[in-house]
């Protein structure tokens, strides 16, 4: 008879924020996976011991993503102490224990304007207080502190992006989402172009409404060249609520299909009804936006 090896729980990794990081006044929590882990513990405290139950802000005993977003809104220039665990049924894994400072305000987003005179689509920034999209520059490594969302959908699913758009900005994501962003008079070809290269990611929705819309086919296709000139960078992000991309999606080009099919896809089609599942979805989103993935 074969016994199955049942490895220790170990440690998870601190990935974000690292110890001394200032953070935004809602940070996002991510740590390494742990092998035959079922589940992870994260507390958040004011106090190093976090023995004291009204020093806790944050506690979490079920989620089951190495991720974690705060239910609050946090002090500014405020030193805060988390840890976290992995869990396996009634076992319990080491802490890993960090720390950070929040920010005294959270910092106003860089967005793109346009000039008369402006010959290049990114030449021209201006600071404005609207919660809009920031813009990103791939040579310089500080954006990746602040991410950006171009959400790129057809209009029958726009009821679904503006869920997506309210929950992304609500974790302290900034998003591109057109009704609310779009400025009169601006070209649409013109529009689609610096959206998809001036934000840090696009977030496609792949539903058969969608992918059958000549101007979404026509925005993964300048994403996926841009993630080809930046040396096969990940900047597409796909999700769906239907299983249309899986099954039946035969575009004139096959090869857009399968480098679409050859990433993870986000799954809310259980989820659009489910506010439960539609939270656990967006959380799993956060990490994939916030993460340098490869």
């Amino acid at each position: 008879m074969v016994q199955s090896i049942q490895f220790p729980l170990v440690p998870p990794l601190i990935l974000k924020p690292i110890n001394g990081e200032r953070t935004s006044l809602i940070p996002i929590f991510l740590w390494s996976p742990i092998y035959s882990a079922t589940g992870y513990e994260f507390v958040i405290a004011k106090d190093i011991g976090m023995l004291d139950k009204f020093a806790i802000i944050d506690y979490s005993a079920s989620t089951a993503i190495t991720g974690h977003t705060t239910r609050e809104t946090l002090k500014q220039n405020a030193v805060y102490y988390w840890r976290v665990r992995a869990v396996r049924g009634n076992e319990r894994g080491p802490w890993s224990i960090g720390f950070f400072t929040t920010m005294e305000k959270s910092p106003k987003p860089k967005v793109l304007s346009q000039t008369q005179n402006d010959k290049s689509p990114t030449s021209s920034v201006v600071t404005t207080p609207l919660k809009t999209s920031i813009l990103y520059d791939s040579k310089n490594t500080n954006n990746w502190d602040y991410q950006s969302v171009f959400i790129s959908y057809g209009d029958p699913d726009e009821d679904f992006a503006n869920r997506i758009n309210q929950a992304l900005q609500e974790h302290g994501i900034s998003t591109f989402f057109f009704p609310l962003h779009a400025i009169p008079g601006q070209k649409l070809h013109r529009l689609m172009h610096e959206g998809v290269n001036n934000h840090r990611h696009v977030l496609l929705i792949c539903s058969e409404n969608s992918l059958n819309r000549l101007g979404v086919m026509n925005e993964l296709e300048e994403t996926l060249q841009r993630e080809a000139r930046e040396g096969g960078s990940s900047i597409l992000i796909p999700i769906t609520i239907d299983d249309y991309v899986f099954k039946n999606w035969k575009p004139d080009r096959e090869d857009i299909a399968q480098r679409v099919r050859d990433r993870v896809i986000s799954d809310f089609s259980k989820a659009v009804n489910n506010p439960m599942l539609f939270e656990k979805e967006v959380q799993r989103l956060i990490i994939g936006i916030t993460s340098n993935i490869k």
